[in-house]
């Protein structure tokens, strides 16, 4: 699946009803919650800053947001949830840099090391390190030809919407000239089919996360950590609207895996406990495979 110089997409989920323990109040009480919809929107900017047959590096840069629209119970707002999603943007600004490094004619090594910036509206307007999430992979690997490698190491990230760190592997292989895979577990599997060169059709399994810090009126949940992950099996195509450029769509279902409210970056004590039910996504996009032009 070819990598994109500039990318902007939209992103539309639908209604989930949602169970919410709230454990600052007392007694400790749970409430039956529905959100409408969910919107996001998102941007992102990929260069390679060195390409030589001794080593390669990419920068990536993005902006996401994400705004949850009427979060209710029976038509009536509530506390502290309604504070805390009701209408409320939660941003993410994300910089990473991929370095490949040949260590001979088969084998390598693969770094990523990323930092975000995260938080809804109110806590960015007080920038500081609560906002700051860091985001690392380190790989060794042999690639066996052309159309296979292979690599394995460890990886740090907030997939799950809380840090972890767990083993990771890579597999990418062609196995013809229409069908092949992508995988970086515990992050993605995907299988892609290209009936011809404009189209390539995918569908597979993504794990997608994000902690973000939380400033809030409601001093109960004010300095707080919105901790959400989520499964997303899904199928997509990509197809050329012109030589350069491309369209993006996906459709699939978002399953929980963490949905929380805590009073601290590592999440021993959840402020309230969420079991959203699975809802339905989709999202499409235009994405740019090289903002190059040329000379005359």
């Amino acid at each position: 699946i070819p990598k994109k110089a500039l990318s902007v997409q939209y992103e539309y989920q639908s209604k989930f009803d949602n169970t919410s323990k709230n454990n600052v109040g007392f007694p400790v009480s749970t409430n039956n919650i529905t959100t409408n919809s969910v919107s996001n929107f998102r941007i992102g900017f990929n260069k390679n800053v060195r390409v030589k047959p001794n080593g390669y590096i990419s920068v990536d840069l993005g902006y996401a947001t994400t705004l949850f629209n009427n979060t209710s119970i029976n038509g009536v707002n509530i506390v502290p949830m309604s504070s805390i999603f009701n209408d409320v943007l939660f941003h993410s600004v994300t910089a990473s840099t991929t370095i490949f490094k040949p260590l001979n004619d088969k084998h390598f090594l693969l770094t990523n090391i990323g930092l975000e910036v995260n938080g809804n509206t109110e806590s960015l307007k007080n920038l500081g390190a609560r906002n700051l999430f860091a985001s690392a992979l380190l790989m060794y690997g042999t690639k066996k030809s052309y159309n296979e490698m292979w690599a394995f190491g460890i990886s740090r990230s907030y997939r799950l919407g809380r840090v972890i760190h767990v083993p990771a592997i890579l597999w990418s292989k062609n196995f013809n000239k229409k069908w092949g895979m992508e995988m970086l577990l515990p992050s993605k599997l995907i299988f892609r089919y290209a009936p011809n060169k404009k189209t390539i059709y995918n569908g597979g399994i993504e794990l997608e996360g994000n902690q973000y810090a939380v400033s809030n009126k409601i001093m109960s949940v004010d300095n707080s950590f919105f901790q959400r992950g989520e499964i997303r099996p899904k199928f997509g195509l990509e197809t050329n609207l012109t030589k350069n450029m491309r369209f993006i769509a996906n459709a699939g279902v978002r399953i929980n895996g963490r949905f929380d409210i805590a009073d601290n970056y590592d999440g021993k004590r959840l402020l309230v406990e969420n079991a959203p039910k699975t809802n339905a996504f989709v999202n499409i996009g235009i994405g740019w495979i090289s903002l190059k032009t040329k000379k005359k």
